[in-house]
Order: C-alpha cells, then structure tokens, then sequence
C-alpha cells in the first residue's frame, strides 16, 4: 500500500523475560567475583567485605606493589600486580631482565603468595 508506513516491533515473550534477566544479573555477579584485578599505587579502595575472597587479593597485591617500593623496584610505576587465590599475575614493562627476575622474585616473597605468572615484557 503506497503512503502507509509499518512499523515492525519485536515483542519478547513473558516467558523469556526472567530467564534472560536472571542471565544478565548471573553474569554481572560473577563478574564481580572473578578475578580482582588492581594497579595498584592509585590509593583504591576495596568495596569487597573484609574477609572475603577479592579482600585478600587486593591485600596481596597490594603488599607485593609494597614488596616492590621497599626495594626501590626500577620501574616500578610501569608495573601491574593482581592477584587471585593466592596467584600473583605480574604484567607491565621493565628495562631489563634482571628487573624482570628481581620483581618476581620480590613478588614470590611474600606471605600467601603460592605462585607468580610473570607476563613482565
């Protein structure tokens, strides 16, 4: 018909409504649980309850980033710790690979630390 215009509108069934809701809040949670991920030296904050799991990441990376500042890492402002379950992730940049190897060792020394996965370039 020339001169009508349709519009096409999509309607989700109210069945599917809570399933994928239920999705979308189930994804959004568990990514708050994942993996705490923190460069640290910006003074963050935890939001997490003390005690919880991403509480103890943040303190562990935390006291490597304080590991790395006692012993006058080089390079240390180029560096990103996380932590997860007791997994220390170094990534970043360092001028050498014996800055590399001092901040893993460095890393590996502290308490509750139970493997480093040095991604330092």
């Amino acid at each position: 018909m020339a001169g009508r215009a349709e519009a096409c509108v999509t309607v989700m069934p109210r069945r599917l409504e809570k399933p994928i809701l239920a999705t979308i809040v189930l994804v959004w949670v568990l990514g708050l649980a994942g993996c705490t991920a923190m460069l640290l030296g910006d003074g963050a904050r935890s939001s997490s309850p003390p005690g919880s799991a991403a509480t103890n990441d943040i303190q562990l990376a935390r006291e490597v980033w304080q590991a790395f500042a006692a012993a006058r890492l080089p390079e240390r402002s180029e560096l990103q710790v996380t932590a997860r379950s007791g997994v220390v992730t170094l990534s970043g940049r360092a001028s050498s690979p014996t800055v590399r190897a001092q901040a893993e060792r460095l890393a590996f020394g502290v308490p509750g630390v139970r493997r480093v996965v040095n991604n330092i370039q």
